[in-house]
């Protein structure tokens, strides 16, 4: 009998760990999303999302559902538009991993909080529209925990306007202030969030040596706990040029928020939260860098690749960049996993 307990105990602690450690890749091909292993083979067909806007989609860090955000391609917003994040309307949809049992989280036309009240307008700065209409959303992403859904937007027609608002994953209901806007708890876009922090891509401004003012999008750091907020790069006035690191696309954040990896036109990059140690490990235009959830350790990073031997930008390639075994070498050529790639997600299985 102590011979079949022991093995029972066994085995249920290697489903366990089979569990915790397998991971699956989730993927956007065209119209329709697919799941795979993390090597990028056994694909299978998740869903259709003809009408998803873009690349807003985003799978729970806990692997069991998905927030989707529709619009339609064509046509504006009638009636008030102050009514809508974007100059579209605008729904964001949660379902199971599947696709299956899709419920209407929120919708721009018909807003409210809990108690009821229409929510029209955004809190964020006096000098910036308050109206949710003149902002297009960017990005949507969950909070480590899988109960907060992150809406980022970009003001229309203003790269340097970007706002990320909290909802709540369960009924939809916004973060609002005294008056019922619709607040704003960090001026970034792209974020991503575990835990009390928050990475994203900010906007800020320096004076180079030749005059004027220029603006770049650096790596932005929030703590929601301290209410603290800070840019990652700095430039100094007077300096002739940003560095190649400055501006961050698509941040993510490594085992225990050690580590920083991002993307921008000039490869990918990795640093510490206080923006030490910048190095690149791979060059081109690099886009959504994503850590392995659930290891300890970060041996490497997932991210999309441009497809070699063409001028299209738009098409990918998913690989996995490792990183190399000391500071002092340099990194391993990266390894392929999937070709034809729009977006994607790395869950637990």
């Amino acid at each position: 009998m102590r011979i079949l307990r022991s093995l029972t105990l066994f085995f249920l602690l290697c489903s366990l760990c089979t569990s915790v450690w397998a991971q699956r890749i989730v993927f956007q091909r065209g119209d329709a999303l697919y799941v795979a292993d993390k090597t990028g083979k056994n694909p299978r067909r998740l869903m259709d999302i003809e009408n998803v806007a873009g690349s807003l989609w985003a799978v729970a860090p806990d692997g069991r559902r998905l927030a989707f955000l529709i619009r339609p391609k064509t046509g504006l917003s009638t009636g008030n538009e102050a009514s809508g994040l974007g100059v579209r309307e605008a729904t964001v949809f949660i379902s199971d991993f599947n696709g299956r049992r899709k419920k209407r989280l929120f919708t721009t036309e018909n807003l409210r909080d809990r108690q009821g009240r229409i929510v029209t307008e955004a809190a964020i700065s006096p000098t910036e529209s308050t109206l949710l209409a003149e902002w297009e959303p960017t990005s949507l992403t969950w909070s480590g925990d899988s109960k907060t859904l992150y809406l980022s937007c970009e003001r229309i027609h203003d790269p340097k306007g970007k706002a990320t608002f909290a909802v709540d994953a369960l009924n939809g209901a916004a973060l609002i202030d005294a008056e019922g806007r619709w607040k704003s708890i960090a001026p970034m876009a792209e974020v991503e969030g575990r835990g009390a922090l928050l990475v994203g891509s900010g906007w800020t401004s320096y004076a180079p040596a030749s005059g004027g003012e220029s603006y770049f999008e650096p790596l932005t750091v929030v703590n929601l706990v301290e209410q603290t907020r800070g840019a990652v790069v700095t430039v100094p006035a007077g300096a002739s040029e940003t560095p190649p690191y400055a501006t961050a696309h698509a941040p993510a954040l490594g085992p225990g928020n050690r580590i920083i990896a991002f993307g921008n036109g000039n490869g990918l990059w990795t640093t510490d939260k206080y923006g030490k140690g910048f190095r690149r490990l791979l060059e081109g235009s690099i886009r959504r860098p994503r850590f392995e959830p659930g290891i300890s350790e970060a041996m490497g990073v997932f991210c999309l690749l441009p497809r070699p031997n063409t001028g299209d930008k738009s098409v990918y390639d998913l690989y996995f960049a490792s990183f190399p075994e000391s500071p002092n070498n340099p990194a391993p050529p990266p390894a392929l996993v999937m070709q034809t790639v729009d977006w994607f997600d790395i869950v637990p299985d």
